[in-house]
């Protein structure tokens, strides 16, 4: 018998087990890289937020109910004065310590993400200035602890094990089907020869 049919299952088990490698890495990143940013502009959203109501109703009890919005979730919050200087900040004030220096230098015009690295850094950080007029201005920083995110990789990285496992099953119970059709188809050549 011909080793035909092995030949020509086994070169389909090959193209197709590659390509689908390189589909499922591809997904995989695309899915991580918009789940971070997804996280990246809710930070930015919920800051932009933040800094909208203090420029429109700037007080103490405006500033008080801003920190108080976000005691209860895992985003902490420092509103600060054109000098830098904390005007009010999240109780948790204490794990931030390490950004303090940069939030007090801060001299961006616009919102953005100051601290964007996920896998290595506590926080992710974004920046929100304000002005309500010539004399009061400042930066209202949000951060939001990287726990969450590694736990949302974490679930997406278990999602494509499990994707990536079925796949293969699959894969190599399409190449035994094809392999045991051929090797009949293949036979049958034979004997009509």
């Amino acid at each position: 018998m011909s080793r035909y049919p092995t030949k020509v299952a086994t070169s389909f088990f090959v193209v197709v087990f590659i390509s689908e490698l390189f589909l499922i890495f591809y997904l995989y990143k695309i899915t991580i890289n918009l789940v971070i940013e997804e996280e990246y502009s809710r930070l930015l959203e919920y800051g932009a937020n933040h800094r909208d109501v203090l420029v429109e109703n700037y007080s103490p009890q405006t500033i008080r109910h801003i920190v108080l919005m976000e005691e209860e979730k895992d985003r902490d919050i420092i509103i600060t004065d054109q000098t830098g200087e904390i005007i009010r900040s999240s109780e948790n004030i204490k794990l931030l310590e390490n950004n303090l220096p940069l939030v007090k230098d801060i001299k961006e015009e616009k919102d953005q993400m100051l601290i964007t690295d996920w896998k290595t850094s506590p926080y992710i950080v974004s920046v929100h200035p304000y002005e309500v007029d010539e004399s009061i201005s400042g930066y209202v920083a949000m951060f939001l602890g990287t726990s969450s995110i590694h736990q949302m990789v974490k679930m997406v990285n278990t999602y494509f094990a499990i994707a990536g496992a079925s796949s293969l099953i699959i894969l190599l119970m399409m190449y035994i089907v094809s392999l045991k059709l051929l090797t009949r188809f293949a036979k049958r050549e034979d004997v009509n020869e």
